[in-house]
């Protein structure tokens, strides 16, 4: 049971402990992102294997007031939406005016109505607001000042009040409405959250869960993206790839300016390939995700792979220099001399390896990953390197080295040279003495 974790804990830690596959919806109605969310997607995500039962953050039958502003009346009014949602926020909410201090603690003092004032429709219709003076002006002194004998005697005027009711400007009716209305960057959101059930990993879903949403037509105005945990989580993993392809950069020119060669370091380089298959071939026979430790383990196996192929190499060109060997009969003799170096530290690098991957130890399952990655990366290397590498070797010195040889300078003969006129070569007359 030790290799049954299908969970990195240090990705977990880096998604903030997100155990859920989070997807954002954004539009301008809410309503619509809701019915696309339980309708056309939620349907399809549920049927992913290791994903639990999907939910949204909202729901759509929340009991509501609703309160039709009619922004004509209240500009005639001088009134904005802005005071009159103030109003209504101090009736039903309250707001603090002040603080009431006493022996070195200090009370809110809340402006509110009375319950019996604002919990019925005709109470908030009844709400008193007053126009904006900057924008009345003079015409509000009195009651009877605005009054003349041409006013309509249903129409509101600002030149007639000092307060109007709430119903005068608004209509307001029962509804029903989302619990909340989300918003980031000006677009409103409703949130998709899919739990993960058992030790599924976050990697092994958002495959099918990308398929389903990239698939999925969105309405014109209307987009998709995942949550932070994810993002974060892809952010993380993209940095890493970068670091991995810099290290192998970096490896293959420190190599080409040690060889003095651009061949010899794409001949070692070529050991970096065959750890991939052990890499996967380890997690999956112990059930382990690729997370960021593990990531860890194929960067540090990149520098590791390479050593034995730099070894055969290495000692091959040394014997073709020294001793004039055929590149075969070097490799022969290079193989078998290098054998127990490399096997040598291979064998102390796995000893060393073997304790993280078993995981045996309380707190362990976090380096597990890394110890498998670097375990079966190394087994395959090795294994494959002493083979293909030394292959790819003689293939290229047999077919690629002499097209890249420098050839010897040639100089142009002048006719008639060393010759008799007629092409026959002259004999070469040696002084005497």
């Amino acid at each position: 049971t030790a290799f049954v974790s299908g969970i990195d804990i240090v990705q977990r830690v880096v998604s903030q402990g997100s155990d859920a596959v989070e997807i954002q919806l954004y539009g301008p109605d809410i309503t619509q992102l809701y019915t696309i969310a339980q309708r056309d997607l939620i349907p399809q995500i549920k049927e992913i294997p290791g994903i639990g039962r999907p939910d949204t953050n909202i729901t759509p039958s929340q009991p509501e007031v609703d309160i039709n502003v009619d922004r004509r009346v209240a500009a005639q009014l001088g009134l904005s939406t802005t005071d009159i949602a103030n109003v209504i926020s101090t009736a039903t909410g309250g707001t603090i005016a002040s603080y009431w201090q006493t022996n070195g603690t200090q009370y809110p003092i809340m402006v509110q109505l009375p319950p019996q004032q604002r919990r019925s429709l005709d109470a908030l219709g009844s709400l008193l607001i007053q126009p904006n003076s900057s924008t009345t002006g003079a015409n509000t002194t009195g009651t009877a000042t605005g009054t003349t004998a041409g006013s309509t005697a249903n129409q509101p005027s600002s030149q007639s009040l000092n307060a109007v009711p709430l119903a005068g400007v608004a209509a307001i009716t029962l509804g029903q409405g989302p619990s909340q209305i989300p918003r980031q960057n000006k677009a409103r959101r409703v949130d998709i959250d899919a739990p993960l059930v058992g030790n599924t990993a976050l990697g092994d879903v958002l495959g099918e869960v990308s398929q389903i949403m990239n698939a999925y037509t969105f309405p014109s105005g209307y987009r998709w993206q995942y949550g932070p945990a994810v993002t974060a989580n892809n952010d993380t993993f993209g940095a890493l790839t970068l670091v991995v392809i810099l290290a192998i950069a970096l490896i293959y020119m420190l190599l080409a300016s040690q060889f003095e060669s651009f061949l010899d370091p794409l001949v070692i380089m070529m050991a970096v390939p065959f750890a991939l298959i052990g890499i996967i071939a380890s997690l999956w026979i112990t059930h382990r995700a690729f997370g960021l430790t593990a990531f860890i383990g194929s960067l540090m196996l990149v520098g590791i792979a390479v050593k034995n192929a730099i070894l055969v190499v290495e000692f091959t060109k040394q014997l073709r220099r020294d001793e004039g060997l055929d590149p075969r009969e070097a490799l022969m003799h290079a193989g078998p001399m290098r054998l127990r170096p490399i096997l040598m530290t291979t064998l102390a690098t796995l000893g060393g390896m073997l304790p993280i991957a078993l995981g045996i130890e309380a707190g362990s399952q976090t380096q597990a990953p890394l110890g498998t990655v670097v375990i079966g990366g190394l087994v395959t290397s090795t294994l494959l390197s002493l083979v293909v590498v030394p292959t790819i070797y003689l293939w290229v010195a047999r077919h690629v080295e002499p097209r890249f040889a420098p050839k010897p300078p040639s100089f142009p003969r002048r006719p008639g040279a060393g010759t008799d006129g007629h092409g026959t070569v002259k004999p070469v007359e040696v002084p005497a003495g």
